[in-house]
């Protein structure tokens, strides 16, 4: 996967600057009939929209709600900073995940609730401000989405670039080569299957569905706080504690403390991501 500096030794990002927009979208269009790679052609249109990630995803409308998705990331491969590694559209969705317009446009900082806690910590530690989502089509089996993620809050000619863009991207989309993402992504290994359940309680898929402030006290004592020490730390009472471990140990079929901490350091879950959600 090139960083930005790669894309700029490549010369790609001078042709984005003569072509533009324009040009980005000339270019996703003949990547649809197979004329050039769609990585390449999220590059383009990455970089004309000026963001910082981008993915291309469908959601298997399935009760496993697997997931299939090219992702595309401007932060340097060496950086310790998390990179664009998956589709994000249900933590922006919510309920509405498997019945979205098509063409329709979801913006992050809409969202009231923290649907997903890991979309959250991805924006805090990237220092990223919004996340569009737009419907590329449904279908009886399964939903596309398309995905960026921007530094900042989209300004009024952000918003009329992506109501001007977004038609075209999926009236384009409509007319693509048949088996196009699933050859593309298999072909370069980026699928992302992810059945719930099977992810670490603390990974960046929560397969828990823990909300933040559940997901924070299970940081916490993974790490080896006491109850007592956790509560400080979240600056909580005793009661709103004892919600907050019911609620967990419902989610996580854990029937007891020790059970739950079994469960999160058996199964190795990887905490050293979510260290600045907890700061």
């Amino acid at each position: 996967m090139e960083n930005s500096s790669e894309l700029h030794r490549h010369g790609k990002v001078s042709r984005v600057a003569e072509f533009g927009l324009i040009g980005a979208i000339a270019n996703w269009c003949e990547c649809l009939q197979g004329a050039t790679t769609i990585r390449g052609a999220l590059k383009y249109l990455l970089l004309a929209v000026d963001a910082e990630a981008i993915s291309l995803a469908r959601i298997s409308r399935d009760r496993n709600g697997e997931t299939l998705s090219i992702n595309v990331d401007r932060l340097a491969v060496r950086s310790n900073l998390p990179r664009l590694d998956r589709s994000y559209a249900a933590g922006v969705l919510g309920k509405y995940i498997h019945c979205p317009k098509t063409g329709s446009i979801w913006l992050y900082s809409m969202v009231d609730d923290d649907l997903d806690p890991a979309l959250g910590e991805f924006h805090h530690r990237r220092s990223l401000s919004e996340l569009v989502v737009v419907t590329l089509a449904t279908s009886e089996k399964s939903i596309d989405f398309f995905e960026l993620h921007f530094s900042q809050k989209l300004n009024h000619d952000s918003h009329a670039m992506l109501n001007l863009t977004v038609p075209t991207l999926v009236e384009t989309w409509k007319n693509r080569k048949p088996g196009l993402l699933t050859d593309a992504a298999l072909g370069r290994m980026q699928v992302q299957r992810r059945t719930p359940n099977v992810a670490t309680i603390l990974s960046c898929d929560n397969p828990a569905r823990l909300s933040r402030a559940e997901f924070r006290l299970c940081v916490f004592l993974s790490r080896g706080y006491s109850n007592e020490s956790a509560r400080r730390e979240l600056g909580i009472s005793d009661s709103t504690l004892r919600t907050h471990l019911r609620s967990v140990y419902q989610k996580t079929g854990a029937s007891s403390l020790p059970e739950l901490l079994y469960q999160l350091l058996s199964k190795a879950s990887d905490t050293s991501s979510v260290s600045s959600l907890v700061a």
